[in-house]
């Protein structure tokens, strides 16, 4: 077997691994996703799966494939259990995510496309960020720990190498670890 593609099933592993607790977790009412920012996520993986794959990426698109499916099952889960204090800046971002879907619609550069999705994705973490910077016990930490090495992972199973290939992957490593950090700092603060 190539080693892209055992690297491919550990992205995927570890992909997989990392929403089981925060589905048992959102079930029982500890998590409470924001139906925004996984709304918005669902979408663009879907769209980053699309572009990795006709970019070439192989082994390197698959965690893409299943983050589709995890973040629409979150979706709807936290339309039932989620965070119910929307805001203003969570409508904004919201809109913000829509308006750049529109430009992406509009562009035919597949590095714009991935220019512009991976910016939506930056405006799915704002709700996010928001809700858990005043309750950062109602999100799970190992999601995005686990994601972050996921992503990570993802950039050594690509066949092509290319921006168009890595630039979504490597922002969520940095995007997904940051708010992980945020999480355990804000809960330290808090002594949540």
């Amino acid at each position: 077997m190539e080693y892209k593609v055992i690297i491919g099933i550990i992205a995927v592993s570890v992909g997989v691994i990392s929403y089981i607790p925060y589905t048992k977790s959102t079930i029982k009412g500890i998590t409470k996703p924001h139906a925004f920012s996984w709304l918005i996520w669902s979408v663009i993986a879907a769209i980053t799966f699309a572009a990795q794959l006709s970019g070439g990426a192989g082994p390197g698109a698959w965690i893409s494939a299943v983050a589709t499916i995890s973040c629409f099952i979150i979706f709807l889960m936290a339309l039932k259990k989620g965070e119910k204090n929307i805001v203003l800046l969570d409508w904004l971002s919201l809109g913000g995510a829509a308006i750049s879907l529109f430009c992406w619609y509009l562009t035919n550069s597949p590095l714009m496309t991935v220019i512009i999705i991976t910016i939506i994705d930056c405006f799915g973490f704002i709700p996010t960020i928001r809700k858990s910077y005043f309750a950062p016990a109602e999100e799970n930490t190992s999601l995005y720990a686990l994601s972050s090495l996921s992503y990570l992972a993802t950039l050594f199973a690509m066949n092509t190498y290319s921006i168009i290939t890595i630039l979504n992957p490597f922002v969520m490593v940095i995007a997904n670890s940051s708010f992980a950090f945020l999480l355990l700092w804000r809960r330290k603060i808090l002594k949540t």
